[in-house]
C-alpha cells in the first residue's frame, strides 16, 4: 500500500456573479466528484482534498482532508472576484501541505487543482 497522497485542491469561484444556478452547479460538481472518487479503490486510498474558496478574499474553508473524511462544503455566492488572491493562497497551502520527496521517501504526487468560475470579474 502506497503511502504517497495525491493532493486534489478544489478553487471555487464565490463571487457575486456566481449567484444562483452557477454556485449550485458547483455544489453539485463537487458531490459528483467526491462521489465518483469514491468508488474508485485507488482514489481511496490516495486522494487527498481541499477547498480553497474567493469572492472579495480567499480561504481555504477545507485543508487537505483524506477523502473518506471529507465533506463537502454548501457553497454561497457574494462580493468581488479576488483570484489572484487564490492562486496565492494556493501556493502557500502547496508549500505547507504537500509532502516534497527526501533522499529517503518519496514524497506526494503532484497536486491537481480543479479551477471553477464564471470567467467574470466583479
Amino acid at each position: 500500500m502506497s503511502s504517497r497522497r495525491l493532493p486534489v485542491y478544489l478553487v471555487l469561484d464565490c463571487s457575486g456573479s456566481m449567484c444562483g444556478e452557477p454556485i449550485e452547479a458547483v455544489n453539485q460538481g463537487i458531490k459528483a466528484l467526491v462521489a465518483e472518487l469514491q468508488s474508485e479503490p485507488y482514489a481511496i486510498e490516495t486522494a487527498y482534498l481541499s477547498v480553497i474558496t474567493f469572492e472579495s478574499t480567499a480561504q481555504q474553508v477545507f485543508p487537505l482532508t483524506e477523502l473518506m473524511k471529507f465533506q463537502p462544503p454548501v457553497l454561497s455566492a457574494g462580493g468581488t472576484t479576488s483570484l489572484g488572491d487564490a492562486l496565492k493562497l494556493l501556493t502557500q497551502c502547496f508549500d505547507k501541505e504537500v509532502k516534497k520527496a527526501s533522499d529517503t521517501q518519496k514524497g506526494d504526487w503532484k497536486p491537481l487543482v480543479f479551477l471553477m468560475t464564471d470567467g467574470i470579474a466583479d
